[in-house]
């Protein structure tokens, strides 16, 4: 099951367009799990962090930002459309490969099997 899951995951994180778009993904794993992410907040830390490119002021970071968090697999939280959170599956995959590309190997707490990311 893992595996069935796993791949066409990895897959659609490898078609993202750019490395500063993968990391603006993989920073969204760092919210705790359920997490009503605040769309403009998470822009805001993307900009501030300068993983968007080619933004120059918050209004322009909160519309790039808004553009690819509607593009990836993030859940809208229910009644809110300013907020979004991870699923716990797709977390769990971001957390798997954040850790594996720094060399610490796969997270304990993940659902992810060893089997993980190559």
């Amino acid at each position: 099951m893992e595996c069935e899951v796993f791949v066409p995951l990895k897959y659609s994180y490898s078609e993202l367009q750019d490395e500063s778009i993968r990391q603006c993904f993989l920073y969204c794993s760092l919210y705790t799990e359920d997490y009503q992410i605040e769309k403009n907040n998470l822009a805001e830390c993307w900009m501030c962090e300068g993983l968007l490119s080619r933004v120059d002021n918050l209004k322009d970071a909160r519309n790039k930002g808004h553009g690819l968090i509607d593009s990836w697999m993030i859940e809208e939280v229910a009644g809110d459309v300013s907020r979004v959170k991870l699923h716990d599956v797709i977390r769990d995959v971001a957390i798997a490969y954040r850790l594996h590309k720094r060399g610490q190997g796969f997270h304990r707490g993940s659902r992810i099997g060893t089997k993980g990311i190559t």
